[in-house]
């Protein structure tokens, strides 16, 4: 799938939201790159470890973000990870990290490679989209409700500047 990326001088960090990839991204790169949530207490380590420039960030498309939040809240995984909190911290990454030009890797869209070469360009790696479309998978059907669907589309449509450069 990837080099060894052991003998990188530089840390690569993979900044995130929880539930946009972060864990496959961390074995995409052979588990040798430090993972930081830009979430709670992390958000002052998370803009420090996106300004090195060194910085792979994961998406998802919201809905399945919002899903698999929604499902690991119902499955008892993470009582904290409501979609209220997600709305804000959507906003808040997009304000602090987006303006710091980490290397995006959104897993969810056919022209993923497009992506990863920029990031193998930045990063010096040779990385390859050998993986399927990333979707919902981990924690089964829990759909959405219609109102919590609608909530995350109208956040998509008010962050469209961000969303619409990765999703249509």
């Amino acid at each position: 799938m990837s080099r060894h990326i052991q003998d990188q001088a530089d840390t690569i960090f993979v900044v995130s939201l929880p539930h946009t990839g972060t864990v496959f991204v961390y074995e995409l790169l052979n588990r040798q790159a430090k993972i930081v949530h830009y979430w709670k207490n992390s958000k002052d380590e998370a803009r420090q470890k996106a300004a090195t420039r060194r910085t792979i960030v994961p998406l998802r498309h919201p809905l399945e973000v919002a899903q698999s939040w929604k499902s690991s809240e119902l499955l008892g995984k993470a009582r904290h990870m409501n979609l209220s909190i997600l709305a804000g911290l959507w906003a808040g990454f997009i304000e602090h990290i987006d303006p710091l030009d980490p290397c995006y890797l959104p897993l969810d869209v056919p022209d993923r490679q497009d992506y990863l070469d920029t990031i193998n360009e930045r990063f010096d790696l040779a990385l390859t989209t050998d993986w399927p479309v990333i979707g919902h998978q981990q924690f089964g059907d829990v759909p959405l409700t219609g109102k919590e669907k609608a909530d995350v589309l109208e956040q998509v449509e008010e962050l469209s500047g961000f969303f619409g450069r990765f999703y249509q």
